[in-house]
């Protein structure tokens, strides 16, 4: 999926170890051990064509002309969901995506994609070469949703995680993102959210979270704009008014204004 595959994948249609390696540096990028990635159609190892997508080789195609632009972003987020789906196959039992992880699989902002995949388990926390597995309390099937058959945080779980663990301002840019996607749902994520830090005594407890929920307001139309908003009210300013509208002398709108 994503044009990434294990080892285990490539044998169950006849590779072999070997053929994967030599084909390392041709068509295939090594992600970490036993998880690769196809950059390319290649006529000298055919039997990994298979494995790739014709949205993800267009994507490739694009990343390499524009160089590190906005297809060269979403095709590292690409790599990044491979990774996950991969590594989602052979979790633990309790184990959940969470974090940034679980903000890309939502199409929701973030600042840098991480390198390895975010887990979060309710009993035990690890680090390794593939992921980073935080012990924290969540509540199943409540606070969980499933994407490919793998455990991931709810959308709303998902930013009241990221304020909690790692950016206020990020996780601003990204409820902003969750509440302008569908804002016919905005009142019920917001009310998700307030019954989910109610039930959780960390996030009751941290001031990023309470002012995630003020600074929120799914108006703001780009990351840089949330983020921008986030350290202007940090400053104590009040009374700012999102996306305004600028009018001529006789009151006709113009254009509009964004903070």
């Amino acid at each position: 999926m994503f044009n990434v595959f294990s080892l285990q994948e490539a044998k169950a249609f006849g590779a072999q170890k070997w053929q994967v390696e030599r084909a390392v540096g041709c068509c295939l990028e090594r992600l970490y051990r036993s998880c690769y990635f196809v950059n390319r159609t290649c006529a000298k190892h055919t039997q990994f064509n298979r494995f790739a997508e014709p949205e993800i080789l267009h994507l490739i195609g694009e990343a390499a002309s524009t160089g590190k632009g906005r297809a060269w972003f979403q095709l590292q987020e690409k790599k990044h969901l491979g990774k996950a789906e991969v590594i989602g196959r052979r979790l633990s039992e309790r184990d959940v995506l969470s974090h940034e992880t679980a903000a890309l699989i939502y199409g929701l902002p973030v600042l840098t994609v991480p390198s390895k995949v975010q887990i979060m388990n309710p009993s035990r926390s690890r680090a390794g070469e593939r992921f980073v597995r935080r012990q924290r309390q969540i509540r199943q099937p409540e606070e969980t949703t499933l994407w490919h058959s793998v455990a991931v945080t709810s959308s709303v779980r998902t930013v009241l995680d990221i304020a909690n663990d790692n950016s206020l301002e990020h996780a601003v840019a990204a409820f902003d993102a969750l509440l302008r996607s569908e804002p016919n749902k905005a009142q019920a994520y917001k009310h998700s959210a307030r019954e989910l830090i109610d039930a959780n005594v960390k996030f009751a407890a941290s001031q990023r979270v309470v002012k995630l929920m003020e600074y929120s307001t799914g108006l703001a139309e780009l990351y840089g704009e949330s983020v921008c908003m986030v350290t202007v009210r940090n400053l104590g300013v009040k009374g700012m008014v999102q996306q305004a509208n600028i009018v001529d002398e006789n009151g006709d709108f113009v254009a509009p204004l964004t903070a």
